[in-house]
């Protein structure tokens, strides 16, 4: 049986004996909905009582906080449903990179429509590093400082809009994420990362999250009443499923079961083989696509082999953990080399250390051959190489596809 999986603005295929393929695993089927019924609803009932034209009462503006191009939500329809409630408010998006990199013109355009469906006064792309551009506020009991754009201090009131999806040591997108790291300084960001190294941060897990819980310590001490969210859930064919309004916490609390009922298809056993694949808009770099590892080698039997499909067009993105893990002769010696206090990407070594010690982990990417060799991961030209390769090692081995592994976290029934 031939199957392919999407590879930047094309596709990877490949060939399997139909005995040998387990499933190709992809978000759940789940009914749909018109989505302007769905969101009047979610704006009819909000999470806390306060309807949207309440909150913005006697404003005379407002700050829209939305994702950046490494999230899939809907913001331009989300503004558009909206628009009503906007008009006459002197409206600032705020794009929450957190540590990413600044939004192409192009990218911007995609976020926000073109043109967009509200009058837009000013766009604001947080920049984590501009430390002129930050307040410190407080600090959680773990530590975190808590370091925030001014941008959300200075503004009369705040619309936060995002999407939930399965996130691979946060629990889910979404919410708090929106404020930290969204909008918090580098430091915040360091600081609360440093959580991931736990192993009770994990996909799909709010309660007992370290990172969870220190994300809302932290973005309580800056919630007031100023604040309002949107947090919506799409289906596999990008239409929004399920939405929650009101409440920044309780949206996404709201949601996560919709999440979960979407992008945590069961599977009945985990395999020898997994072909774990990233579709946009989390195709652009190692750094992004590592999710679809993580989530990939949920499904993966001790000793197989994962093949990593991603263009990574723009390279490694932060490559901190690249150079930790170039800098060790062995997987284990990059564990052992971590520095007590944790840096910026130290989580990300940790875990891609693990992996490559318990599995093969191959790379069919845009990437030198060299720099994924560097980081004890196996190079392939091709998504047919890697499987034939996969099939002579593990005989008798099913190959199980996950097409959108980025966010698909495949869970034993």
């Amino acid at each position: 049986m031939r199957f392919e999986v999407a590879y930047g603005d094309g596709v990877q295929s490949a060939e399997v004996p139909d005995e040998r393929l387990a499933a190709v695993l992809e978000p759940a089927d789940v009914p749909s909905r018109p989505e302007s019924d769905v969101l009047d609803e979610a704006l009819a009932e909000p999470v806390n009582g306060e309807r949207l034209e309440s909150f913005l009462e006697g404003a005379s503006s407002v700050l829209v906080v939305v994702n950046d191009a490494t999230r899939p939500t809907p913001t331009a329809r989300l503004l558009k449903h909206l628009a009503p409630a906007l008009r006459g408010l002197e409206i600032t998006v705020a794009v929450a990179t957190g540590t990413h990199r600044a939004p192409t013109d192009v990218e911007l355009r995609a976020i926000l429509g073109d043109p967009p469906p509200v009058e837009v006064a000013h766009v604001h792309i947080h920049d984590a590093r501009d430390g002129a551009a930050h307040t410190r506020l407080a600090e959680t009991k773990s530590g975190t400082p808590v370091v925030i754009d001014r941008v959300v201090l200075d503004a009369e009131r705040v619309v936060v809009l995002s999407s939930v999806e399965p996130h691979y040591f946060a629990g889910y997108t979404g919410g708090r994420k929106s404020l930290i790291p969204g909008l918090a300084a580098f430091e915040t960001v360091e600081a609360n990362h440093a959580h991931a190294m736990s192993d009770r941060a994990q996909p799909l897990r709010l309660d007992g999250n370290p990172v969870h819980d220190d994300m809302v310590e932290a973005v309580d001490s800056i919630l007031d009443r100023r604040y309002y969210a949107i947090m919506t859930v799409l289906d596999r064919g990008g239409r929004i499923n399920a939405t929650a309004a009101g409440d920044l916490h309780g949206t996404l609390r709201a949601v996560a079961p919709a999440a979960e009922a979407v992008y945590a298809p069961p599977i009945e056993r985990r395999e020898r083989i997994v072909v774990a694949a990233v579709s946009p808009p989390l195709h652009i770099n190692l750094y992004q696509a590592q999710k679809a590892l993580e989530h990939g080698i949920l499904a993966l039997e001790d000793g197989g082999t994962l093949i990593l499909v991603s263009p990574c067009s723009e390279g490694l993105g932060d490559d901190t953990f690249a150079r930790a893990l170039r800098g060790a002769g062995t997987p284990e010696e990059a564990i052992d080399a971590l520095p007590e206090t944790y840096r910026f990407g130290d989580h990300k070594v940790a875990r891609i250390a693990r992996a490559v010690g318990r599995f093969d982990i191959v790379a069919v990417t845009g990437l030198a051959r060299d720099l994924v060799a560097s980081l004890f991961m196996l190079p392939a030209p091709d998504l047919q190489s890697a499987v034939d390769a996969a099939l002579r090692k593990h005989a008798g081995g099913r190959v199980l596809v996950i097409p959108r592994a980025a966010e698909t976290v495949p869970r034993l029934r």
